[in-house]
């Protein structure tokens, strides 16, 4: 460790006459101050003095680790000796070696980066006025770096500084602006930028006003004053502004943008086709995409504007003339002199160095992306305004233009992409889902697109038989974005004939690799969305090639060759979706066949070759027998041979398995008996690998193994699979229960004399457990159903199988385990095991059934309250499957359990009177609403509609016809609606919402005409809510239903603006229900009726005082409203984003986050998908953002501690019997890592976007800051660890 004398001589040596001497000592200083060593203040004043000496030192390397030295002092040094380095500094800047002065302006910059918050007030203040000072100076190397310096210096710690200092940057910076020299124009506009994000409203009205004054000056001047540099720096400047204060310009847009435009000019203008008016022009078009990007909503008035003079401006050309027959551009100059054999068109060759239009082209293509970008909701005028200039535009002679124009062109084509969930392929080779839309204006679009297929066509074709790669890769996309868009719609065009297939070919000799492989991308969505026929002429030209792509050296290419081919093989003889059969192959489907497997096996078979080619073809080989393997009888067993080797190394069997099920599931029904026999032991192992992954599909693989028809089942085969899937039946994993369930019932179906002595002996005491669990539900519960019903029907096959035996076991009411203490079982599992037990009763003779329900009501009435409700649940279950008419005097029992003593009791017996009608209804409903009219206890109301909801609810999920007992039920319900008690109203709601979805004409007139129309009758407003909440949180299953609820839809949500806060209450919930599971029936109204109303509540503050005696307490009425808005907007932003106004949510941020702190942390957790969504909106608020973030942290971090504390007290106490105190302290605890966790998760996630960083000097050293602390430091590395998504 070095001492204070070694550190004196180090610095001694820095002022010695060799530069290597002098190099070495100051990089020692520089490890000593690294580590953790501690230096006195003394000798850190020695140390400073003498690294800022070197700044003047004649050798560069000495000088560049004198700068390293100085960006470790400032993170260490005491305050004085920042001011004193500042100081240093600010001289050196302004006075000293004006060859050193980039130097000097590299050491401010690490100044200004490095030096703790803490002193960011002291820096700023000492610093700011050096800098103006400098920036006034005639010199321009000053100017340059105080220009520079003031920017960094700005966006680090503008916050620090005050009005004083502000306008006199403002002042010094706009007199930069006319300087005759760009660079200091460029860095005066980036200064002014800066300070714009940190002035107040008043002062950034101060600087527009001033900027468009000037501007107007100039526009009022002389034609050489409009054009001036002084013009183009002016309006760049405001684009820089906007870019760093995003939506704080919105206010000022309609001045500015018609100014923007009016300088704009005229493309034909001659006096404006000077490389000035070109400049002034290039810095319009980024003003306008600023605009468009950062204020979507106040800039929409001129969005038409902005296109029409983009859209000429992207074909300005002054210099050339383009051939309006086939696109070549010609030089003016060799037209009209006839001479010139250069080509200008499609050959990458750059135009005249001296020709700056293009400069003016790719800026206005880029406010047209923008435009497309941000702009969903305006695809089909885009589409009629810009789609055909666009594509006329492919001529463009300038590459980069050229290749802007083609992506323009490519994003508004994909804004065309289809509903339906498809996997089609990426640019890089993987998958990607296409999204989902439903609205007419999709449909409308997609045929615009149609009817410009052979415009795109005939400009791609010519542009593919140029030279340019990148052009071709980026004309490729567009294909594929066309095929994808469109779901095929290229039929006569792919045609082995047609142009497009000749200009396709020869993409197949080029040399550049991302070009074949772009190629292949395009063929692989072709095949996916054409019809066999055009698939089989087309493969037939292009097979050779595809094959060939397998043979190349590249494995991106061969893999995606492959993946080609596997979607040639699926698509050219398909699987019909009704049939599950397959047409017989075609002779051309035949006679390529053979070609096809000699590739693939070439591939399959090799050993030393990239994971992700073996992948590809044991997945093209599996489709290979899945489709064609009647075709190649002869070469099954090769392959099988193969696939089982794979199933033996772990990297490839994940693959393997999938091939195997596709193959046991092919409708060519293969023989797979010798395969499933000798890899039985090897997929029966791998149940018990800890991978879910691969037990899940090892047990998808078995169950198809089983179902196919020609696979023989072996007893030994059998019992392994039965054993080890024996053991994933749990209630921890449902779904995977539920497919071992699946595989359980098939081995069954398959051959019980080979299954069921293994299955009874291991598997059902299992399924027996399993029935009586709480969490059963869903799939896993149907299929066990299944799988009860399956076995009573083999009870010949074995005495554990009968009906007694499993009768007996179930019906139970404890959990009846061995070894284990006896409770009794809860509602949702005397539910669960009630419909096994309707499964195996209603496979009885009709004399056994009755006599089997006449069980059920005897013990409904015992004294056992566990045993009364699994026997009324149990008759309700088998009454909605079977008949009960002749059992009439069940009414009578259901009653008498409604003056049972135990709630639990009464609710089974509703339960069982309702799904008893649902088979009787000529029986038991007639005596249900007799009842509900004239009950014989009052109290029994209740009761009785829980029983009548039972049956509408059932009926509904059995798709019946309810109306012919609509009539006598409707009157009955209507009746209540007025009740006092809000249980029995909701009960109301949920049964019409219900009857709404099977007869919507007739309910939805009721709702309007009883419901909705009285307005003064606040219970029945909610009433009507909550029964169209019901109505939309059920699947659509007939589109009918869907089309008469949106029509009522803006009726019911006139609810948003009750002033009863209940009734809005219920219609948010509405609202968040159906955005949630329907939202195609709010989609149009969101931005109208919904979304507005949203942002208005959270607004909203209804506070009261209660006066609670010896102190007060504040309650805001309206707080529960707001979380509710928040709810609903977080469901919109995922189900209806391209109705989401994010800026219009941002625009009230700053109240959000000083709202009640669980409003805070919603909102909070919502801007990571906000930022998704529009990201600039969320930049814009970044500043305001991570102050209430930093707060919450504060809190959670102090709110741990004081956990920490209070849990080791209560540990302490526990030991002398106080328990109860470490629990909670516990619990507690718990809850706050949460929390804590949760925030560290979105400040993680919003760091993620780069605009978000680039735009906030102040969230990148928050950040940094986190991430250095030590309380947060090691949840941060374990959030990083698990790849948190930002959305």
């Amino acid at each position: 460790m070095a001492t204070l004398v070694d550190l004196q001589k180090l610095v001694d040596t820095t002022a010695q006459g060799d530069k290597d001497e002098r190099w070495m000592a100051t990089n020692d200083i520089c490890n000593i101050l690294s580590s953790d060593r501690v230096i006195d203040e003394h000798m850190e004043q020695k140390i400073c003095n003498a690294v800022l000496k070197q700044l003047d030192d004649p050798s560069n390397e000495v000088q560049t680790v004198a700068v390293k030295c100085l960006s470790i002092l400032l993170r260490r040094v005491k305050q004085n000796q920042i001011v004193d380095i500042s100081k240093k500094l600010a001289i050196l800047i302004l006075d000293g070696n004006a060859a050193l002065r980039d130097i000097y302006s590299i050491c401010m910059k690490t100044l200004i980066t490095d030096v703790p918050d803490s002193m960011g007030q002291v820096v700023s203040e000492h610093l700011s006025s050096a800098l103006i000072t400098g920036i006034d100076r005639p010199q321009e190397d000053v100017k340059k770096e105080c220009l520079d310096n003031v920017g960094e210096l700005l966006k680090r710690f503008g916050h620090e500084l005050n009005d004083t200092h502000f306008n006199r940057i403002m002042t010094s910076t706009i007199q930069q602006l006319k300087h005759p020299k760009a660079n200091i124009r460029k860095r005066a506009s980036n200064a002014l930028g800066a300070l714009a994000f940190v002035l107040s409203e008043e002062s950034l009205s101060q600087l527009i006003n001033v900027l468009l004054t000037r501007i107007g000056e100039l526009e009022r001047g002389s034609k050489s004053a409009k054009t001036s540099s002084e013009s183009a720096t002016l309006i760049a400047t405001i684009g820089v502004i906007s870019r760093t204060v995003g939506y704080k310009l919105g206010k000022y847009l309609g001045a500015i943008v018609p100014l923007f435009i009016r300088f704009c000019g005229d493309p034909d203008d001659e006096d404006l086709q000077t490389d000035q008016g070109h400049e002034l022009r290039e810095s319009c078009f980024p003003g306008l995409e600023s605009f468009v990007l950062r204020c979507p909503k106040e800039i929409q008035p001129h969005l038409l504007d902005i296109l029409n003079i983009c859209l000429k401006f992207m074909e300005y050309d002054p210099n050339y003339q383009y051939d309006e027959d086939n696109g070549d551009a010609m030089d003016v100059e060799e037209y009209e002199g006839g001479g010139g054999d250069d080509e200008y068109y499609g050959e990458g060759m750059g135009s005249d160095d001296d020709d700056s239009s293009w400069k003016v082209r790719k800026a206005a293509v880029k406010v047209i992306t923008a435009m497309i970008n941000t702009y969903p909701a305006m695809v089909r005028e885009l589409y009629e305004l810009s789609a055909d200039r666009l594509l006329n535009r492919f001529k463009e002679r300038e590459e980069n233009v050229r290749l802007d124009i083609i992506a323009a062109m490519t994003r508004l084509i994909e804004m065309n992409l289809p509903v339906d969930h498809g996997t089609v392929t990426s640019s890089e080779g993987g998958s990607m889902h296409l999204p989902a839309v439903r609205l007419v204006r999709q449909k409308s679009t997609s045929h615009l697109l149609s009817e410009k297929v052979p415009l795109i066509l005939r400009v791609t074709g010519t542009q593919l038989n140029g030279n340019s790669i990148p052009s071709k890769i980026s004309l490729v996309r567009l294909l594929k974005a066309l095929v994808l868009s469109l779901q095929g719609g290229l039929d006569e065009h792919l045609a082995s004939t047609s142009k497009l297939s000749g200009y396709v070919e020869k993409l197949f000799h080029e040399k550049n690799q991302t070009l074949k492989l772009e190629t292949l991308h395009f063929f692989r969505a072709c095949y996916t969305y054409h019809g066999v026929e055009t698939i089989l002429e087309n493969g037939q030209r292009f097979l050779p090639f595809l094959i060939r792509s397998v043979k190349d050296e590249w494995y991106k290419i061969i893999a995606e060759g492959l993946r080609v081919l596997e979607t040639f093989v699926i698509h050219a003889r398909p699987v019909d979706a009704t049939t599950h059969a397959l047409d017989a192959a075609s002779p051309a489907f035949t006679t390529m066949i053979p070609t096809i497997y000699a590739c693939v096996m070439t591939r399959l078979t090799a050993a030393d070759i990239d994971l992700e080619i073996k992948e590809c073809g044991i997945s093209c080989a599996g489709s290979l027998l899945t489709h064609a393997g009647d075709l190649l009888a002869d070469h099954v067993s090769e392959i099988l041979t193969l696939f089982q080797k794979r199933l033996e190394n772990e990297t490839t069997r994940i693959a393997t398995l999938r091939a195997i099920s596709a193959i046991a599931q092919s409708p060519l029904s293969l023989d797979l008996s010798a395969f499933a026999v000798s890899s039985g032991d090897v997929l029966a192992s791998f149940l018990k690998q800890y991978s879910r992954n691969l037990k899940q599909l090892t047990l998808q693989t078995l169950t198809a193994l089983v179902v196919n028809p020609h696979t023989e089942l072996r007893a030994p085969f059998a019992a392994a699979i039965i054993t080890e899937s024996a053991t994933l039946i749990q209630e921890s994993d449902v779904h995977l229960t539920n497919l071992t369930l699946t595989l359980l019932l098939a081995l069954l179906k398959k051959d019980a004399a080979v299954t069921v002595p293994s299955f009874c002996e291991i598997t059902l005491p299992k399924l027996l457990r399993f029935a009586k669990s709480s969490i059963t539900h869903g799939a896993a519960h149907e299929t066990l159903v299944q799988v009860f019903r399956t076995m009573v029907s083999l009870s010949s096959a074995h005495p554990a199988l009968q009906f007694s035996a499993l009768f007996a076991q179930l019906y139970d009411p404890s959990n009846g385990v061995p070894g284990e203490e006896t409770k009794v079982l809860s509602r949702s599992s005397l539910t669960n095991v009630s419909k096994c037990i309707a499964a195996i009763t209603t496979t009885l003779p009709l004399i056994s059934l009755t006599e089997g329900v006449q069980r059920f009501a005897r013990d409904a009435v015992a004294a056992n309250d566990t045993l009364a409700q699994l026997a009324l649940l149990s008759m309700g279950e088998v009454g909605q499957q079977a008949d009960l008419s002749m059992l009439a005097d069940l009414k009578d029992v259901i009653l008498q359990c409604f003056q049972h003593a135990h709630e639990e009791v009464k609710l089974a017996a509703a339960y069982a009177f309702g799904h008893i009608a649902v088979g009787s209804m000529h029986t038991f409903l007639p005596l249900l609403l007799q009842s509900i009219a004239s009950p014989a206890d009052p109290r029994q109301q209740y009761l009785l509609l829980t029983a009548l909801r039972e049956t509408i609810v059932a009926f509904a999920a059995l798709h019946k016809d309810f109306s012919p007992y609509l009539d006598t039920v409707l009157p009955i319900l209507l009746s209540q609606k007025e009740t006092d008690e809000d249980s029995v109203r909701n009960m109301i709601a949920e049964c019409i919402g219900v009857l709404t979805t099977m007869t919507p004409d007739r309910l939805i007139a009721i709702i309007r005409s009883d419901l909705l129309a009285a307005r003064d009758n606040k219970p029945v407003l909610r009433l009507a809510a909550n029964a169209f909440r019901a109505a939309t949180a059920r699947p659509m299953h007939n589109e009918s239903v869907g089309w008469v609820i949106r029509e009522a839809m803006a009726d019911v949500l006139t609810l948003l603006r009750d002033d009863d806060l209940d009734v809005k209450k219920a219609a948010l919930m509405m609202v968040n229900t159906t955005a949630h599971h329907n939202v195609a029936l709010l989609s149009s109204l969101i931005p109208t009726d919904v979304f507005p109303e949203l942002l208005a509540t959270l607004q909203v503050k209804i506070e009261r005082v209660i006066d609670l005696g010896p102190f007060k307490h504040k309650v805001d009425d309206n707080l529960p409203l707001r979380k509710l808005s928040l709810a609903a907007l977080e469901t919109l932003l995922a189900m209806a984003p391209d109705k989401f106004d994010a800026n219009a949510l941002m625009a009230i941020a700053e109240k959000l986050l000083v709202d009640n702190e669980e409003v805070r942390l919603l909102f909070i957790q919502l801007l990571p998908r906000v930022a998704k969504h529009t990201t600039g909106a969320v930049a814009v608020k970044i500043d305001t953002i991570f102050p209430a973030l930093e707060k919450l942290l504060s809190s959670a971090a102090s709110t741990a501690s004081s956990a920490s504390a209070a849990a080791s007290g209560g540990a302490t106490t526990a030991a002398g019997g106080g328990g109860a105190a470490s629990a909670d302290a516990g619990s507690g605890t718990t809850k706050t890592v949460i929390d804590h966790r949760m925030l560290l998760k979105v400040i993680l996630q919003l760091d993620k976007f780069e605009e978000i960083r680039s735009i906030s000097r102040r969230w990148c050293d928050f950040v940094s800051k986190l991430r250095a602390a030590s309380n947060f430091a090691e949840a941060f590395r374990q959030l990083e660890s698990e790849n948190v998504d930002a959305f």
